[in-house]
């Protein structure tokens, strides 16, 4: 099985932020949020990789290459317009061979989940599986109606008074061909995109089977700024320490540190708390940092000498 990861759009929810880097590249606890998908797939044995971007990709492209590093095999396609996520997927319909998964690149999930799906997908079948989550406020989501585990309705962010299920679309699936069919029938939709749950739509109308399959596993979903903080905060409580760089003599760690190479903790620093360093930094002397603090490369925090 092969894997498609959507890296397009311009992530205008998450301005500032995204002037400058598309939302993917986005860091959390030392990595790019698509990262943690990459190597996700990776560990569950899918390392054939097509990126579909767009948004300042020369980024993305710069940065993971044709990935050997991270064990896998990047392809790079360029989304010309922005026009919607099937327009996107539709991307990868010389790319398929029997199924693809795809995902949305700025979701963060367990590893286990893509095993769990895949082993599911391959017992069942079906020509398309949905992942699901049940969620406290459906209303920011795709929401999906399911029966006897057939998707049989799929609203896109419903009012509260017409939420048909408490099942959101994560934005992860497994396709057979039968999609790109589809795709290329879907019409353009009423905001002027081409949307992936339309094509889903005319699977099902179509007598195609269309899956839902619930997880009750993690799944993290990154829309607003506040979230990218939040999911940083929870990550960057699960590192171990790790040290490349040089700490001083006289620097008081209370946690968990990564320190990675070419950067410097002078003397009289005092950390507390999970921290993740870059590289090149300069950290101190004398400074204060609480925990749970990112620093990116070449940062300098306090006097310098």
């Amino acid at each position: 099985m092969k894997a498609v990861i959507l890296s397009a759009g311009e992530g205008t929810r998450m301005r500032p932020l995204t002037i400058t880097k598309p939302k993917t590249m986005l860091p959390v606890a030392g990595k790019p949020i698509i990262r943690y998908n990459i190597e996700a797939l990776r560990d569950c044995g899918v390392t054939d990789i097509l990126l579909i971007v767009g948004y300042k990709e020369e980024m993305v492209r710069n940065y993971f290459k044709d990935g050997k590093d991270l064990g896998v095999n990047i392809s790079y396609m360029t989304q010309k317009d922005l026009e919607g996520t099937a327009n996107a997927i539709g991307y990868a319909k010389d790319f398929i061979e029997d199924s693809i998964i795809v995902l949305n690149g700025d979701i963060i999930l367990d590893v286990s989940i893509l095993s769990e799906i895949i082993s599911n997908y391959e017992e069942s079948k079906p020509d398309t599986l949905m992942v699901l989550k049940e969620v406290e406020d459906p209303t920011r989501f795709g929401v999906v109606e399911i029966k006897d585990d057939h998707v049989v309705n799929i609203v896109e962010k419903p009012e509260k008074d017409k939420v048909p299920s408490n099942l959101a679309n994560t934005g992860i699936y497994i396709f057979n061909k039968d999609i790109f069919e589809k795709i290329e029938k879907t019409p353009e939709s009423p905001r002027g995109e081409y949307e992936i749950t339309d094509s889903l739509s005319m699977q099902i109308e179509d007598g195609k089977f269309v899956k839902g399959y619930t997880t009750e596993k993690e799944w993290l979903d990154i829309g607003k700024p506040w979230e990218l903080i939040e999911i940083n905060e929870k990550l960057l409580g699960e590192i171990k320490t790790n040290i490349k760089g040089k700490i001083e003599t006289g620097v008081t760690i209370h946690g968990e540190l990564v320190l990675e190479e070419g950067s410097i903790i002078k003397s009289g620093v005092y950390i507390e708390g999970s921290v993740y360093i870059g590289k090149n930094c300069d950290i101190g002397p004398n400074s204060y940092i609480r925990g749970n603090s990112y620093f990116g490369d070449n940062v300098h925090v306090g006097c310098r000498d």
